[in-house]
């Protein structure tokens, strides 16, 4: 499966998982929890902060779906409920 099939694809699961595609196989993820929602937040705003009291020119930026740059075509890291 590539990811243009895979942005379109159901699994028919219903349980709300999320899905990623991994060297063109799908993948679910663990159910999200409340406690690893607090962890990722936690992270963005110490490298946020710490990137900003450096005075870098970068910023943290968090969002769902990444197609990495290698193997683009068979790798996406896009949770969607499928």
């Amino acid at each position: 499966m590539d990811v243009t099939e895979f942005l379109t694809w159901d699994s028919g699961d219903r349980s709300g998982r999320n899905w990623q595609l991994r060297d063109g196989m799908p993948e679910p993820l663990t159910i999200n929890t409340v406690s690893h929602g607090s962890i990722c937040a936690e992270l963005g705003a110490l490298i946020a902060n710490h990137l900003h009291a450096a005075g870098s020119a970068c910023h943290a930026v968090m969002y769902v779906g990444v197609v990495p740059g290698v193997r683009s075509a068979d790798n996406a890291r896009v949770p969607t409920s499928r």
